[in-house]
């Protein structure tokens, strides 16, 4: 798994060590959901091109993660360096930023919330 998500990846963002770590980590388990409905998937190609209609996204979003809605994980390369982890809803209609970097993002799902997006009450 961690080689397809890393030929996803554009040359400008860089494959931060702790989701190679969550790579090993998920790979020793065969796979399987992680917490909040989250799974770590790979760009099949043109996932950004689908879901934003173009290509002004692909230098500047890579996938790592689906929810079972097909919504997206990514990390978003900002123009300081910054990579904060953002959601894409599956239906286009929304983005939220919800880590400042991965190393956040992983103690997020260590929470074990049952969603981490989209939560009914």
């Amino acid at each position: 798994m961690k080689k397809s998500i890393r030929k996803g990846f554009p040359e400008n963002i860089n494959f931060p060590e702790e989701l190679s770590m969550l790579c090993d980590w998920d790979s020793s388990k065969d796979g399987h959901v992680l917490s909040g409905g989250f799974e770590l998937r790979a760009d099949e190609g043109d996932t950004m091109f689908y879901y934003f209609g173009g290509r002004q996204a692909d230098d500047c979003l890579a996938q790592f993660g689906a929810g079972p809605d097909g919504s997206l994980y990514c990390i978003w390369k900002q123009d300081d360096g910054r990579q904060p982890i953002v959601h894409l809803g599956s239906e286009g209609d929304s983005l939220m930023v919800l880590a400042s970097d991965m190393r956040e993002f992983l103690a997020l799902l260590a929470v074990g919330y049952l969603w981490l997006v989209g939560c009914e009450r």
